[in-house]
């Protein structure tokens, strides 16, 4: 009777661990919310003639403020979407042209006279951006992520900074007809806690003919 009274006692101590583990288990999340910014650098590509951008002067900077992430139990795989703000801008080197809109909302560009010094001019977009990625885990400390944001832009304006004497002046110019949708291709490589990110955008930010045709390429951090 001692011999089965301390089986049974084993058994059910078993059981308890057996039990406790399974609750671990199923604690476990498959989906989970994160918050993620992403600061860089675009860098223009095909502008027409005469368009020389600074890309160190034009940043590329997106706060996701909400991300649903959606991992099956024990996988390796991440589904992912979310939802933020984005600032985005394109800066033309300090020399004497700068961005202008004329009559008819064309952005082009325009050379400075001769007593007034250039300091600044460039292209500023404000999105709400949706990405959509897929995440492949490698180790505890890598993994890729692949997908596209969607840029739904709701500001774009023309900023043009200068100096004639001593009298600095800033214009803001604004009603320049912009994509209202566009699309960035994304790549993100994590390591630890932080990353690197890269994106194309192969949608020019201008309606039609209503500004020059151009590209980007962005990259920098990601955390």
């Amino acid at each position: 009777m001692a011999m089965l009274s301390l089986s049974m006692t084993a058994i059910a101590q078993g059981d308890r661990d057996s039990n406790d583990g399974v609750k671990i288990v199923k604690g476990e999340k498959d989906l989970d919310v994160s918050t993620h910014i992403a600061v860089g650098v675009n860098v223009p590509t095909g502008a027409p003639d005469g368009y020389k951008f600074a890309p160190f002067r034009s940043w590329n900077i997106d706060f996701t403020l909400a991300q649903l992430d959606y991992q099956p139990k024990r996988g390796k795989q991440t589904y992912s979407i979310g939802v933020g703000l984005g600032w985005h801008n394109y800066s033309l080197k300090k020399n004497d042209t700068y961005f202008v809109k004329d009559e008819h909302n064309v952005v082009g560009l325009a050379t400075a006279p001769a007593n007034m010094k250039k300091d600044n001019s460039r292209l500023h977009e404000m999105a709400i951006i949706v990405p959509v990625l897929f995440n492949q885990s490698f180790s505890d400390k890598f993994s890729v992520s692949l997908g596209a944001q969607v840029n739904f832009n709701v500001k774009g304006r023309l900023n043009w900074g200068y100096t004639i004497g001593d009298d600095s002046y800033d214009i803001t110019t604004k009603g320049i007809e912009y994509k209202v949708v566009t699309l960035d291709l994304m790549a993100i490589f994590h390591v630890n806690d932080g990353g690197f990110y890269v994106k194309y955008n192969p949608i020019s930010p201008f309606k039609k003919d209503k500004g020059p045709d151009f590209k980007y390429l962005a990259f920098g951090i990601y955390f």
